[in-house]
């Protein structure tokens, strides 16, 4: 009985012991929206094995989808859940609210946040590029000077439709409908404008309600126009980086990868480690667009053909560089003049110290 007492005490120890370890393991919680831009947190998590032999630093499956070991040099560094969001504005509330800890976002609802006073940084950008405008395959609509036309001829307003408020896909969008004399408005039931922009609260609800006659025409990130297209319900009228006026979007950011300042202070090599990991991630989809349109359609439960026509369009970025930081500046810029940032952005941006307070190095 004595020997069994003590076996009791030493196997309950252990379990103890491998609780609080497990418990003293750091949990980083990732938010991602589920759309083609965030295609580097897919492929890291699905293809381990690349990342342990290009890097000694990888995400192990504890639960598909769901959760994560971060693995660096042999070592376990942090237990990663992932969180799915509808992207926005919502996504990156999440994070100041301390519901995700690191989360890939847009880069105009990231500034607005900070514009807010939420202590909250760019640690990594994620890609420029990858969204269009479609149209209604019905409508003799081909080109951007063609859906000009057609809004001259138009004798009621056109519709666009767009995800979601403060979306870099409606930011770019207004300012060639503005450079083009175009006037707009979001009043569906009383406006007298040219176009009527539509909120749909999310990017999968656009493809529906062009098909349900509701909108003519939407503004997106990839897959959507892929998936539009693929379907043979619409057309791409023009990428948002041809939109004028001419270079300006050439290289615009669109997603990055944010924390805030507590948990980058706690948490600064998890955080290093998994801007190495999602860098790579990049680097692979550059180096195999489709293998890792494979991953992602596997991912997301979208078609292999969808994202074969949507994963290649996208620029994937390996690190913060001149002209990404330029690009932000340059948002910062143009939600400034039209009233959208008030604040601490703003305020930055009068005195000349705004990387200070958006980039964390």
């Amino acid at each position: 009985m004595k020997r069994l007492a003590v076996f009791i005490v030493v196997v309950c120890s252990a379990v103890v012991l491998s609780g609080c370890k497990d418990a003293e393991t750091p949990v980083v919680r990732i938010g991602h929206a589920p759309h083609d831009h965030h295609a580097p947190l897919y492929v890291a998590v699905q293809n381990p094995a690349y990342f342990k032999k290009k890097l000694g630093k990888y995400l192990e499956e504890r639960v598909s989808g769901k959760e994560y070991v971060l693995i660096s040099e042999g070592e376990e560094k942090g237990i990663v859940k992932i969180h799915s969001g509808v992207g926005g504005m919502q996504l990156i509330r999440k994070l100041h609210e301390k519901q995700t800890d690191v989360t890939f976002g847009g880069v105009p609802a990231i500034l607005k946040m900070i514009d807010s006073g939420s202590p909250m940084r760019i640690i990594a950008p994620v890609n420029t590029g990858g969204a269009a405008l479609v149209g209604n395959i019905e409508l003799p609509v081909e080109d951007w000077e063609g859906f000009l036309q057609y809004i001259k001829q138009s004798e009621e307003p056109v519709r666009v439709g767009y995800k979601i408020q403060y979306s870099v896909q409606n930011i770019i969008f207004e300012e060639a409908l503005e450079l083009n004399g175009i006037s707009f408005s979001r009043d569906v039931e009383n406006s007298g404008d040219e176009v009527v922009l539509m909120n749909l609260h999310g990017a999968k609800n656009l493809l529906p309600a062009m098909r349900n006659g509701l909108i003519d025409f939407f503004v997106v990130m990839q897959p959507f126009p892929a998936e539009a297209v693929v379907s043979g319900d619409a057309r791409i009228i023009s990428k948002l980086t041809e939109l004028p006026p001419k270079d300006k979007w050439n290289e615009y950011p669109c997603c990055a990868l944010a924390s805030r300042e507590d948990f980058i202070a706690e948490n600064l090599e998890i955080i290093e480690d998994l801007k190495e990991i999602f860098a790579e991630a990049a680097v692979f989809i550059k180096e195999n667009p489709y293998e890792s349109s494979a991953y992602v359609s596997k991912w997301l439960g979208t078609s292999v053909e969808v994202e074969e026509a949507s994963v290649p369009n996208i620029d994937y970025r390996q690190g913060l560089d001149e002209s990404y930081i330029r690009g932000v500046n340059i948002w910062a810029e143009i939600m400034a003049d039209d009233g959208l940032l008030t604040g601490t952005v703003k305020r930055a941006l009068d005195e000349g110290s705004l990387n200070e307070i958006l980039f964390s190095e």
